[in-house]
């Protein structure tokens, strides 16, 4: 299942992997900004602190209320009960609950965030402007700062092994903490000693010719 949010309280879904969707009744106007969901629970962020919570699939939403007032863009949930928010103003909060209740968690964190992305219920990263890049191993009690070595915003992260994270942003921006493998290692008894090719015939002007040659195994 698909979640879609927009402007104008704008909310969509679908449940054949993008083919078809569906209009959700969102119950508001706000501009919508992020949507996260497991199974059939959904938690959608928006402008002002306004944040929407269905526990049917999104058939109907209700407010959920937080801790902050500024913008909420970035959302994610691991499982039905921890979750993570970010947005304006530096600021960062955490749900044990599945949102009944939050507590901030942004020490540390100076610039507004965009994006964030956790790989377990306490390892994750979150970005903002000026190439902001913080990492944290205790569900944000705790953000280290890191260097993105770019000034441009980052506006969202990912890592698809939990090791290598990867964050784009503005102009085109792509930073990441991955390291390519440099070294190609020779097995023994697989690399040929020697090569022989012999002479082409009939001579190579001919439209057709032949060349015998040879690799050792």
């Amino acid at each position: 299942i698909f979640f879609a949010v927009g402007d104008d309280g704008a909310a969509i879904k679908s449940t054949d992997n993008g083919n078809t969707w569906t209009t959700l009744n969102s119950g508001t106007t706000e501009r919508l900004l992020c949507v996260a969901a497991v199974d059939q629970n959904v938690w959608v962020g928006a402008r002002n602190g306004l944040m929407l919570f269905s526990n049917n699939g999104g058939t109907s939403f209700t407010s959920m209320s937080n801790p902050s007032t500024d913008d909420i863009k970035d959302i994610q949930f691991i499982d039905a009960s921890i979750g993570f928010a970010g947005g304006s103003n530096s600021f960062f909060m955490y749900t044990s609950n599945g949102g009944a209740n939050w507590t901030s968690r942004s020490t540390g964190i100076q610039v507004g965030l965009n994006g964030l992305h956790f790989v377990n219920q306490n390892e994750g990263w979150v970005v903002g402007g000026a190439g902001t890049l913080y990492s944290t191993t205790n569900a944000g009690l705790n953000w280290i700062a890191l260097q993105s070595q770019n000034g441009q915003d980052l506006n969202s992260i990912h890592s698809f092994d939990g090791v290598n994270a990867w964050a784009v942003g503005n102009l085109g921006v792509i930073v990441t903490n991955y390291s390519p493998p440099t070294n190609v290692e020779n097995e023994n008894g697989t690399t040929p000693i020697s090569l022989v090719l012999e002479q082409n015939y009939p001579n190579p002007f001919n439209p057709i010719t032949t060349i015998k040659f040879s690799v050792p195994e």
